[in-house]
């Protein structure tokens, strides 16, 4: 993994991880699969994979200031998701 301990590489890497996991489960249930799955499932697994980068980030590699960013970044995607598909 990536060894900077620096606030806006932890943003940048809760804003990117979601993203990507959003395609790639998108592709993988529309392709592989075949199976109906719902849009907002989706956001929330893929939000789901910061939370274990946080923890990756905070705990094993004692990397304060990149756990603070990626957990900004996740809280904000929370905030997207819930303006996009409860209210």
């Amino acid at each position: 993994m990536f060894k900077i301990d620096n606030f806006l590489f932890g943003l940048f890497i809760g804003a990117i991880v979601p993203v990507l996991f959003i395609y790639l489960f998108s592709y993988i249930f529309l392709s592989f699969l075949e199976a109906e799955i719902k849009e907002d499932t989706i956001y929330v697994l893929s939000v789901l994979f910061n939370f274990l980068i946080f923890r990756l980030y905070m705990i094993n590699m004692n990397m304060d200031k990149t756990g603070r960013g990626i957990l900004l970044s996740t809280f904000l995607h929370a905030f997207i998701y819930v303006y996009l598909f409860i209210l």
